[in-house]
This record gives structure tokens, C-alpha cells and sequence, in this order.
């Protein structure tokens, strides 16, 4: 499951509202930064969450109800699936950031569903 599919069954409570705009901004506050390792095939540096982004990854991932590794993955890592196997290739740090602007929008349109449908 998708972590904003996981925050969606999360959001519920009278503090829902509040923890999905907390997680938002928190999201948007993670940078990334060139791991060790180089991306397979491309050439390009792999990314990684940033240190100093590691205090709003987690504050995110505790939003969300996911664990910060889970959250780090789904943002820098990209699965391609095929009809036999799953194959999982590192993200650029561009790529990284797509991801994360798109969490960060899908967790937006979650909140703006949840307050249209009160």
C-alpha cells in the first residue's frame, strides 16, 4: 500500500484535520541529498533523506502512522513491477523531491476531501 493510502485510513478522529496539515508541512520540509551509492544504469548519485531533514521525516512518518524507514523508501526509491518480479532502483535527488511534492499533494487533496465531505 501507497504511505498516502496508509495516511488515509490513518486520518480519522478529531484531530485528523490538523495531524494531515502538520504531516504536509512536515513533508515539505524533508531535502535530500547524494547517498554513497550510485543509481543503477544512470550514472547519477543515489538520494537519501538529508540529516538535517531526518527530525521532519520522522515527525511526518509519526503524523502519518508509518515508520520513518517506510517513509524514507517510498521517497527514494522507485519499485517497477513487472509480471514476474519486483524490482526496486534509487531515486535521484530530483526524483526524490517529485516524490515527495506529490506525497505532499496527495495528503493535501486528503485533507481537502475530508473538510468538503464534513
Amino acid at each position: 500500500a501507497s504511505i498516502a493510502t496508509a495516511a488515509a485510513a490513518s486520518l480519522d478522529g478529531p484531530d485528523a484535520v490538523w495531524r494531515c496539515v502538520a504531516a504536509v508541512l512536515h513533508v515539505g520540509n524533508i531535502s535530500f541529498a547524494d547517498a554513497d551509492e550510485q543509481s543503477r544504469g544512470r550514472g547519477e548519485a543515489a538520494a537519501r533523506v538529508a540529516p538535517a531533514s531526518r527530525a521532519s521525516l520522522e515527525a511526518a512518518a509519526a503524523l502519518l502512522e508509518v515508520g520513518p524507514a517506510e517513509l524514507e523508501t517510498a521517497l527514494v526509491k522507485v519499485s517497477l513491477h513487472t509480471a514476474s518480479e519486483v524490482v526496486e532502483m534509487a531515486s535521484s535527488c530530483e526524483q526524490a523531491a517529485e516524490a515527495r511534492d506529490a506525497l505532499a499533494q496527495a495528503l493535501y487533496e486528503l485533507l481537502f476531501m475530508r473538510l468538503v465531505d464534513t
